[in-house]
């Protein structure tokens, strides 16, 4: 019906009996911050409904309406054809705001109670079924009914098409709420404290086994069942409340959903009593795995109703995603036919790993490598390299077989292989790789372990890994002692001493020599920086000479390599690229570390790419405003690497 024709429907005037509950209303003293309490009605609002055809009207009057003796309401408010419209009584105009957000005052003349009340509303019985009967929605409060029936109608396009989504959803395995109790939550064996304990129960298997001597909260397996399951002591653990996070993937007619879920575990005195789980985000896929629509199980814009709605982010995310252990059972069924049948994901899921089954799928669209390493049991790496960690950034995911993937040689995978190295672990073995020693894996576990972006490999090729390793583990008690003994090594060679020393390498007090070096270091740098330009030059080219940084210099197919002739060249350098290189300068006259200039042979005076090479290694390569090189930058890269970096090594050794 149009606005005119629902302007020309008789309105309703107030009853006798809603102005005698206004009259009769004792009220009540509403609270008040920091100032003396303030009477306040119990009914504000006075509300009549009727029906005429297929149009539901709602008519809104005041308290002070009535209580002036009008006979006419505030608002009129029509719903019908799957839409609503509001007429203003006061100004003759339509609203668009929904009911709850009607002002109360005619013209701003706002009661002083108003902001103190419970804004009651007062509407007889027999007219409040008749409103029910047209919203059909079961809520008791006429406003809150209107409410949620005008916000479906004003959002319906966008609800009919979450509904669409959502009715595509398949029902939930039949086994998926016993497999979270047994395998999507933390499992434990209880047993009964004592001297002689033989016999504890599984919480995952539900069996009884053969146990010895239990530690308390210690980790082992299950003889029966072979899952991992913590010790507890029925009378020392008490109650526990377990919370988790599981995923389910489901193919759907359209394509796929990945739905999250929440899961909670009590135990009393080492019996399970109540859990559940609760689905609170959904995400859909098409039939290739690429992403359509994200929903949450949240409170749907300023409605009440809660439901299935679009998520949201930023500074209003009201439901939040943890990593969740994937249901398995169902994946190689799921996956049959689509682009993730071979993508390992099942296995993966299988390892009990929590991660977003959202990364682990673009990552594999990134490379099937992923595959590869999943099959070959590099768990940590892959949970790395799907959460986006820095050590594993350079992954070689369109490789086919796991060494070339994770950059390694034969010997050193074989040294890795089986042992499902972390993510650090690999970047320490590449470190060894780059010098040409094969390091014990302990050793690489130690070091990972201990050792947190530090480079040993650099120091280790002066002596053996043996040697020390041993001075690490007997003489350095600490992780800090090991930084700072690392710091000694890369001070004493910027100093110049001679590291193929072992008096150098081994300080008896490494504390005592590293803060001597830092003293001669703060002195060194103190006199470079009072040096004029004509003297940082010629300190500058006794640098070169002393690291026979010259023999660095090389062409190879379209490029060349050339050293800085001066620190001016250096300075001009960075001025050209837009980069910090200008900031080396010092440190290159100190020889803590060497820049060079990569140039095409057809122009050798134009900038190209600005390479820095530090104890025998190539830390960076930059062009333009910090550009990553290209391929062929790359290449060229390598090629030094091996003539002239290991040339050197060999050479010094």
């Amino acid at each position: 019906m149009k606005k005119n024709e629902l302007r020309k429907l008789p309105g309703m005037k107030p009853t006798k009996s809603m102005i005698r509950a206004m009259k009769e209303d004792k009220g009540y003293m509403a609270k008040r911050y920091q100032a003396p309490p303030i009477w306040a009605p119990k009914y504000i609002w006075f509300y009549r409904a009727k029906k005429t055809k297929n149009v539901m009207e709602l008519d809104i009057f005041t308290r002070e309406m009535l209580k002036e003796g009008e006979e006419y309401p505030r608002y009129r408010i029509f719903l019908h054809d799957g839409k609503y419209d509001t007429l203003d009584n006061i100004t003759d105009k339509w609203r668009t705001s929904t009911i709850e957000k009607l002002e109360y005052a005619n013209y701003g003349n706002i009661p002083p109670y108003y902001g103190y009340c419970d804004h009651g509303i007062w509407m007889n019985e027999k007219e409040q079924e008749i409103l029910q009967k047209f919203v059909k929605n079961g809520i008791g409060d006429p406003m809150a009914a209107v409410q949620v029936w005008e916000n479906y109608k004003k959002h319906r396009i966008e609800l009919d098409k979450i509904d669409a989504e959502m009715r595509l959803v398949p029902e939930i395995p039949k086994n998926f709420g016993e497999w979270i109790k047994t395998d999507g939550l933390p499992q434990y064996i209880f047993y009964n404290a004592g001297r002689n304990v033989k016999e504890g129960y599984c919480t995952a298997c539900k069996h009884t086994v053969q146990i010895q001597k239990p530690r308390y909260n210690s980790e082992t397996t299950c003889p029966h069942c072979k899952r991992k399951v913590t010790y507890k002591s029925r009378k020392k653990a008490g109650n526990i409340v377990d919370w988790g996070y599981v995923g389910l993937l489901q193919k759907t007619k359209e394509g796929f959903v990945y739905r999250y879920f929440k899961a909670k575990q009590k135990y009393r005195n080492g019996e399970r009593e109540e859990g559940g789980y609760w689905e609170v985000i959904r995400q859909t896929y098409d039939r290739n795995f690429r992403e359509r629509n994200e929903f949450e199980f949240a409170r749907y814009k300023q409605t009440p109703s809660v439901r299935w709605c679009y998520k949201t982010y930023g500074w209003n995310e009201r439901v939040t995603e943890q990593k969740a252990i994937l249901y398995w059972r169902n994946l190689k069924q799921a996956t049959k036919g689509t682009p993730l049948q071979y993508s390992a994901i099942e296995l993966f899921a299988r390892q009990k790993i929590r991660f977003y089954p959202e990364n682990y799928i673009k990552e594999y669209g990134r490379g099937k490598g992923i595959e590869q390493l999943v099959k070959c049991e590099f768990y940590q790496i892959v949970e790395e390299s799907i959460d986006c960690y820095g050590t594993t950034e350079r992954l070689e995911l369109d490789e086919k077989t796991a060494p070339k993937i994770l950059g390694l040689k034969k010997q050193y995978y074989k040294m890795l292989a089986g042992t499902d190295p972390s993510g650090r672990e690999l970047e320490i073995t590449k470190e060894f790789q780059e010098f040409g020693i094969l390091p014990k894996r302990e050793n690489v576990a130690y070091l990972s372990e201990h050792v947190y972006r530090r480079n040993f490999a650099i120091y280790i090729r002066h002596t053996t890994e043996h040697k020390m390793m041993r001075y690490i583990k007997e003489h350095l008690k600490s992780k800090e002692e090991i930084r700072e003994y690392h710091d000694y090594l890369q001070m004493a060679a910027g100093l110049g001493y001679d590291l193929n020393d072992e008096y150098i390498l081994y300080p008896k007090d490494m504390k005592q020599r590293h803060d001597q070096y830092v003293r001669e270091g703060n002195e060194r740098d103190l006199k470079i920086k009072k040096m004029e330009d004509a003297e940082k030059e010629e300190a500058y080219r006794k640098t070169v000479k002393k690291r026979k940084w010259k023999n660095y210099e090389m062409e190879s197919g379209e490029l060349l390599l050339r050293l800085p002739d001066t620190p001016v060249d250096i300075r001009e350098e960075g001025n050209r690229q837009h980069h910090c290189v200008a900031t080396y300068i010092d440190r290159m006259v100190k020889g803590e570390t060497c820049i060079v200039f990569i140039r095409k042979k057809e122009n050798p005076e134009e900038s190209f790419y600005t390479m820095e090479v530090r104890e025998g290694n190539v830390v960076q390569v930059r062009g333009k405003y910090n550009r990553e090189p290209p391929e062929e930058v790359k290449r060229f890269v390598e090629e030094f690497k091996r003539k002239k970096l290991r040339v050197q090594e060999r050479m010094a050794g």
